[in-house]
């Protein structure tokens, strides 16, 4: 089943970007306690969940239902994402940590992009409002720019998460809609 999504996510991608950036990409599954994946050149990690619930190294429990970069309407998501990065993050970078935001923000909208295309602007919409809300959550906790240092100081991923996530998704989305509407 992901060698088809896959296929069908990098088809739609190029329609958007043109040709992908590798001309291989090999996909592999590992067990994580926390959602989401990685993806250098030619490669994507696709992370799946545990059996169980588990513990970060503070003590607190996991859960990818809680995580703000979990849609549980959308199952391919993750996929999607890290997709997305073999153009966002690979074939184009960041300098430094403050930029990271570009990266998993391109990746995250396109992982939306792909949700519209896939099921419809109804699952688009439910996306883009599960990160806004997330956002808006932790909006205080600091800018986008501050990238891996967002909620390493109060032990809380979700924070990095949301803002770097979904906030630079949001943003992103907020310029092309604009842009689209001029």
């Amino acid at each position: 089943d992901y060698y088809d999504d896959a296929t069908d996510i990098l088809r739609f991608y190029t329609t958007l970007l043109g040709d992908v950036p590798y001309p291989m990409l090999t996909l592999t599954l590992t067990d994580a306690a926390l959602p989401g994946g990685h993806s250098p050149a030619y490669f994507a990690v696709l992370n799946q969940p545990l059996p169980a619930v588990s513990r970060s190294e503070s003590g607190r429990m996991l859960s990818w239902r809680t995580d703000p970069v979990a849609f549980s309407g959308y199952p391919l998501f993750f996929l999607a994402h890290e997709l997305a990065h073999q153009w966002w993050g690979q074939a184009g970078g960041w300098k430094n940590y403050h930029e990271q935001w570009l990266s998993e923000g391109l990746a995250q909208y396109f992982g939306v992009l792909y949700a519209e295309h896939r099921y419809g602007s109804e699952v688009f919409a439910d996306v883009l409002k599960q990160m806004k809300s997330w956002s808006l959550l932790h909006k205080d906790r600091g800018p986008v720019y501050l990238g891996n240092r967002l909620g390493k100081i109060a032990d809380e991923p979700r924070v990095f998460r949301s803002l770097v996530y979904n906030k630079g998704a949001m943003v992103l989305h907020t310029v092309s809609y604009t842009h689209l509407r001029a």
